[in-house]
């Protein structure tokens, strides 16, 4: 079965390659350009250390973005769920920045903060919070309540609860929030180096852009998605390992 996956897989990408070929070999194709190029261009890119010092700023300004999102995310998810208060009144903030497009807030943020490093750590954040604020919310409303009722048959006080029952049985949902709110953290952090203000990979593809550049703007696009592809991945992996010692050692 694993075989076969990787098949359908390397034939997808085959197939994709071979009509994205056919049309970057027309005279007329100015947007397409050949995968040799393509290749050649991401590999010079990638020797010279353009794209990994790029790289490197990118996911510094990622994951200090993402941490204080997860940070802020799941304290508020606990506090909508377990406080009527904040539910009434901090739930429909969250309900409406997550249906929000969270780019309006760019002059915003560029005025209030700045364009440069702090202003896309805001951007990163405001983008992320939600996702993990809602799903570590219905984790903690999703706890069983029989769990609950064992907690008071024993005396468990409210916090003893929280730590012991509550946060728990909520561990999935936190990771699953976690996991979605990194995706959607590396593309605020591509946004805000594109809108805010061009640097690292953003910059790299806006300067190629600038000029038509097309083969190293068609490269800089597949190295950002090779990178958001191996986050995801490196995510649902570790997502995974935390939940399966977790049940082990319950």
């Amino acid at each position: 079965m694993r075989y076969r996956k990787w098949a359908l897989r390397f034939i997808s990408v085959v197939f994709l390659g071979l009509v994205w070929q056919s049309q970057a070999v027309k005279a007329n194709a100015f947007a397409f350009a050949p995968i040799d190029k393509i290749i050649g261009e991401l590999l010079n890119s990638i020797a010279s250390g353009e794209l990994l010092k790029a790289t490197l700023g990118t996911l510094m300004t990622l994951f200090v973005g993402y941490l204080l999102a997860a940070s802020i995310g799941i304290g508020l998810g606990i506090l909508i769920a377990l406080s009527q208060a904040a539910k009434n009144t901090i739930e429909p903030l969250i309900n409406a920045l997550n249906t929000t497009p969270v780019a309006i807030f760019i002059p915003v943020i560029g005025i209030s903060t700045g364009l440069g490093f702090n202003g896309r750590v805001v951007l990163i954040c405001l983008w992320t919070v939600s996702i993990i604020t809602i799903n570590t919310a219905i984790g903690i409303r999703e706890t069983p309540l029989p769990l609950i009722e064992m907690g008071l048959t024993f005396s468990a006080n409210s916090r003893a609860r929280l730590r012991t029952i509550i946060l728990p049985s909520a561990i999935p949902f936190i990771l699953v929030g976690l996991r979605l709110g990194l995706g959607v953290a590396f593309r605020a952090a591509i946004t805000a180096e594109l809108l805010l203000s061009a640097s690292n990979l953003g910059a790299f593809v806006s300067n190629a852009g600038s000029v038509f550049n097309i083969p190293r703007l068609l490269a800089g696009i597949v190295f950002i998605a090779l990178i958001g592809v191996l986050l995801l991945r490196g995510a649902e992996f570790a997502e995974t390992r935390i939940i399966k010692r977790w049940y082990k050692h319950d």
